[in-house]
């Protein structure tokens, strides 16, 4: 040691560890290998039951499995295959191809949904089924200054054939003038059944000649007032469908008198439900 007491000079008879010694700390180093002499690291004969690496590549090259999929160690062919996951309980399947097949230990229908429709359970099962509004509402608001229908964008419904909806469109809307009527309307595809209500503001006293009145039961026809309160005025078309073709539901507007503006303002809305 020196005059500080450090270790200075290291010297051992061990093959398995080599020591440098200079002017500062000696360094001690480890011998490792697979050759006799050595410590051993990793991938060495010597350690008796282990797996070399190259005779674990050979297990697992001819697996070769595919996404999700898991390796595991097939005993009886001494070598790694390859495994599905599969799942169970509430999902089943695999995992790139699983299906919920059931609801808290309830059956779900492999029936196939329609729009309209919701998973309600029966007492046995969980079955799509209608009775369930659809909704649609404007977010902005739309003018029509032409004196003919036009159709209302975002206030429609797919309908199919063969079904029967009870529906209603609900507007708020505003006019250039107390002398400017709104115009309501629809468009369907061809039906058995067909006929809607529609309600308008008017010019009048309230209770005796504020609303407008009128019936609709042909794609295209429309209902038109003949003036209009000074502030927000109120208008509904409400009706039943039966198509025999599959097609859109929709409501048409436009003013009475060209060019003095009908704005439909936002939140207007409609809703629509398929009858049992």
């Amino acid at each position: 040691t020196d005059a500080g007491g450090s270790v200075t000079n290291v010297s051992s008879s061990s093959s398995y560890i080599t020591i440098t010694n200079g002017a500062s700390a000696p360094v001690i180093s480890a011998v490792t290998g697979t050759a006799s002499g050595t410590l051993a690291a990793g991938d060495d004969s010597r350690i008796v039951g282990a797996l070399q690496q190259t005779t674990f590549n050979g297990y697992v090259a001819p697996a070769s499995c595919n996404p999700n999929q898991t390796m595991y160690w097939n005993s009886v062919g001494s070598t790694f295959a390859c495994q599905n996951i599969q799942m169970v309980g509430d999902v089943t399947g695999t995992a790139s191809t699983t299906v919920v097949t059931k609801i808290q230990g309830v059956a779900v229908s492999s029936g196939a949904p329609v729009t309209g429709q919701a998973l309600v359970y029966n007492g046995t099962q969980w079955v799509p089924t209608t009775g369930f509004p659809r909704f649609v509402k404007l977010t902005a608001t739309q003018a029509f200054t032409t004196a003919a229908s036009s159709n209302v964008t975002g206030l429609s419904f797919s309908v199919a054939a063969g079904k029967t909806y009870r529906f209603k469109f609900t507007v708020v809307y505003t006019t250039a003038a107390t002398t400017t009527g709104g115009r309501f309307g629809l468009t369907f595809p061809a039906a058995t059944d067909v006929a809607a209500l529609v309600n308008v503001s008017n010019t009048g006293t309230d209770g005796t000649g504020a609303m407008y009145t009128g019936l609709l039961n042909a794609s295209g026809d429309a209902v038109i007032s003949t003036g209009a309160s000074s502030g927000r005025n109120y208008g509904e078309v409400t009706g039943i469908i039966t198509p025999t073709a599959a097609g859109t539901l929709q409501l048409t507007a436009g003013t009475e008198v060209a060019a003095s503006a009908v704005t439909l303002q936002a939140g207007s809305q409609g809703e629509i439900v398929e009858l049992p």
